[in-house]
């Protein structure tokens, strides 16, 4: 499961290029409809697991994926690092 935690957005991205590759690669039409149904079935188990790990509140209020300790996709910063990024980051508009 660990494997999952921090490949999971990669698998979910590419899993439906494999599977119409695979696609390309199969010679009837019953099987073309099965590799495709089953491709489709596999992205969608994967994509119901990604939601149910989702934090959906994280630290401070920012949004996470939480896969565990500093694995997976890093938290929005907050409103402090914000404020102190002003003046340094020149693509980085303050808020009213």
């Amino acid at each position: 499961m660990d494997f999952l935690k921090h490949w999971l957005l990669t698998i979910l991205i590419f899993l439906p290029m494999v599977g119409a590759v695979a696609v390309l690669f199969a010679r009837t039409r019953d099987a073309i409809r099965w590799t495709a149904l089953g491709t489709t079935l596999l992205t969608f188990v994967l994509s119901l697991l990604l939601f149910f790990s989702y934090s959906w509140q994280g630290k401070d209020g920012a949004y996470a994926y939480a896969p565990g300790q500093n694995g997976g996709v890093a938290e929005a910063p907050t409103a402090n690092a914000k404020r102190s990024l002003r003046g340094r980051t020149p693509g980085l508009r303050s808020a009213k």
